[in-house]
């Protein structure tokens, strides 16, 4: 959209301040986007895939060589081992005489599906603007560089950021959305430990026009930011 005076005169009555605030001038600026690589540090218990379960069940009930539980799983024999090298090196199984059968580990697993408390690590992306205080999705869609940088990005609001999303509380819900996966879906008894996080700028920038607004009734001018992913007007003084 082209931000023309007739444009935000609607977009200040949309929001009913026309008859608070007359356009002074507007200004294209841009905001620049930053990247925050998240690494979340937790202990749980990963679930097992449904042939991983059966095999631990099926070892349950007696040790089983290879070919005893190809024959009674009726698995692909990649798939097979695929799932019996994965059981071997979590410690749930041993071979015993050329025979799969479980340990102690493997017996608890082979009841609630998952392998053991171990530490994971899950690491993605993120995108910030600080200015605006949104979080940037399909960043790609965002253009480089091209008119100046807004003079209210300091450079302590480059750094500055709201934690609240990456809180302990917090981060499996923002984890979802936005890498669209769930922590509870792949693990069982999750206990976050840490959440980490490194801030890299992009040539990414969010494009924005800045709006001088004059008070009607007592003639003083205000600075605000049109932000158009959140259609709302950011009031800088």
């Amino acid at each position: 959209m082209k931000y023309t005076l007739d444009v935000m005169y609607e977009l200040l009555t949309e929001k009913q301040m026309a008859d608070l605030y007359s356009i002074q001038k507007i200004t294209p600026y841009e905001l620049p986007i930053n990247a925050y690589q998240v690494t979340i540090h937790f202990q749980a218990k990963k679930k097992y895939s449904i042939f991983a379960e059966q095999i631990l069940r099926f070892l349950a009930l007696a040790s089983l060589d290879e070919d005893m539980l190809q024959d009674m799983l009726g698995f692909q024999e990649e798939d097979l081992r695929e799932n019996i090298a994965l059981l071997l090196a979590d410690g749930a199984i041993i071979v015993n005489q050329e025979q799969y059968e479980l340990t102690d580990l493997g017996k608890e697993s082979a009841i609630d599906g998952c392998a053991s408390l171990q530490h994971h690590i899950k690491t993605f992306t993120c995108y910030w603007e600080p200015v605006t205080d949104q979080w940037i999705e399909e960043v790609n869609q965002f253009l480089p560089r091209e008119h100046l940088i807004h003079p209210a990005v300091s450079k302590q609001q480059k750094m500055d950021f709201s934690h609240s999303f990456l809180e302990k509380g917090c981060i499996q819900s923002f984890y979802t959305k936005v890498t669209g996966e769930s922590l509870s879906s792949q693990y069982e008894a999750i206990q976050i430990e840490d959440v980490v996080y490194e801030m890299n700028t992009t040539n990414k920038v969010l494009s924005v026009q800045e709006v001088c607004l004059l008070s009607r009734d007592q003639g003083t001018e205000t600075y605000s930011i049109w932000n158009p992913l959140a259609s709302q007007f950011v009031r800088l003084t």
